[in-house]
């Protein structure tokens, strides 16, 4: 059990009976009637219905000493830890326990001991119980949910001790902390857990173990048994080997010879029957017959080169004598396509020449035309201007200029000087007439 704070102790005081002989001496009390103090501690006298001090100075014949009907021991330490125990109910059928810790000290004394504040925890206690938030808050959450449970009490606590500090009298009081207690049901489900987790983690190396044992057991196993057929293989490839050396050896043997024997034969079939039959392979008879038939056989094959080459040859002469028919009509065909390209390119140069000749031509009589025109133009132009009035001018070698003399000749005027007639004026036409009688 802890120790009560802050009245640590506390008894009533009887009256003192009178000292000396006859009870004529004065009243005081004994040593044995005080309660035993701590340097920390501090007597508190009820006196008349008031509480005094002790101050440590006053003796047992003391008039309030001897006149106190009641002594208390109150503890004078700085920041005691006082903790309030709460039990609050969770979502199922258990409680949480929670310890709310605060840190008090003794501001008067005898305050503490006249109000009655003999017990902290109790007032403390009494204090929290006030709030009734804190026994709603654990119907929210399981046992098995205890840490969250702890961060919502704490700041709860926290709250309402700072929006309602609380008073005690005499006493200076301040938050510390808060603890949820492990319920004890938690703590052997908790218990049963590691245990059950320690006989699982057992049975789990165990058949780990086991495994590995099994697994190394079959691996030895198939080792022996690799080991054992790659010994068997071995053996079946030497014995292969072996029998191919055997192979190879007498195919060897025979290629060898098969040499010594083409040697000697060569490509005479005559020999290698002779050779054959030499070997005991074949019998004389059999030789005959079969020489007779490669003598019929070569003359028949000879007989038909022969008649294979004659067929050959005629066929190329044939063919060289269609090649060069193909040439010789290939070289006509060309030569008539030759001759009448030459024909049509000489007929068109002939048609090209006439058609410039006559361009030519044509452009030489539009050349003397525009000639005389112009001629005629000026004439006509001087004339109109009256350059003929004073000056001769000699028509007949203009005309032959011109080229009209022909025109006249033939009975035909041109056009030209026939429109110079027009316009001439009356007195060219005289001079001129004039010129001829003379």
């Amino acid at each position: 059990m802890s120790k009560p704070y802050p009245v640590v102790h506390q008894r009533p005081l009887a009256e003192p009976p009178k000292r000396g002989p006859f009870g004529l001496g004065t009243r005081r009390r004994t040593a044995d009637e005080l309660p035993p103090v701590a340097a920390h501690e501090v007597l508190v006298f009820r006196v008349e219905g008031r509480h005094v001090l002790d101050t440590g100075r006053r003796q047992l014949h003391d008039e309030q000493l001897v006149n106190a009907t009641h002594v208390s021991v109150v503890d004078l330490s700085r920041n005691v830890l006082v903790t309030a125990r709460l039990t609050i109910p969770s979502a199922e059928a258990a409680e949480f326990t929670v310890d709310v810790t605060f840190n008090c000290s003794v501001m008067d004394a005898a305050m503490v001991v006249q109000e009655g504040q003999d017990d902290a925890e109790r007032v403390l206690l009494a204090y929290l119980r006030r709030h009734k938030r804190f026994f709603e808050l654990g119907l929210d959450f399981r046992i098995a949910d205890i840490s969250e449970f702890r961060r919502s009490v704490n700041a709860q606590v926290m709250a309402y001790t700072a929006v309602t500090p609380p008073q005690v009298p005499g006493l200076a009081v301040a938050y510390a902390s808060v603890q949820v207690m492990e319920p004890e049901e938690l703590i052997g489900f908790e218990k049963q857990r590691r245990d059950q987790g320690r006989s699982n983690v057992l049975a789990t190396e165990k058949l780990t173990y086991n495994h590995q044992l099994d697994f190394t057991r079959q691996r030895q196993d198939q080792l022996r048994q690799n080991h054992q057929r790659t010994h068997e293989r071995g053996q079946d490839l030497e014995s292969q080997e072996h029998q191919q050396m055997l192979a190879r050896e007498a195919r060897e043997f025979a290629r060898r010879e098969a040499i010594r024997t083409a040697e000697v034969i060569g490509d005479d079939p005559d020999a290698a029957a002779y050779w054959v039959e030499a070997s005991g392979q074949m019998t004389a008879a059999e030789l005959r017959d079969q020489l007779l038939r490669r003598d019929e056989l070569r003359q028949q094959e000879q007989q038909e080169r022969r008649a294979l080459d004659r067929e050959d040859r005629l066929r190329r002469q044939d063919r060289q004598w269609e090649v060069q028919r193909e040439r010789i009509e290939v070289k006509r065909h060309r030569r008539a396509e030759l001759e009448d390209r030459i024909r049509l390119d000489q007929k068109e140069k002939a048609a090209l020449d006439r058609a410039l000749v006559a361009d030519q031509q044509a452009n030489e009589r539009a050349d003397r035309a525009w000639e005389r025109t112009a001629t005629l133009e000026v004439v006509r132009d001087l004339i109109k201007r009256g350059h003929g009035d004073q000056t001769f001018v000699d028509v007949e070698r203009m005309l032959d200029k011109l080229g009209a003399s022909q025109a006249i000749g033939s009975g035909e005027e041109p056009a030209e000087l026939a429109a110079a007639d027009a316009d001439q004026p009356a007195g060219f036409s005289a001079v001129g007439e004039d010129d001829d009688d003379d």
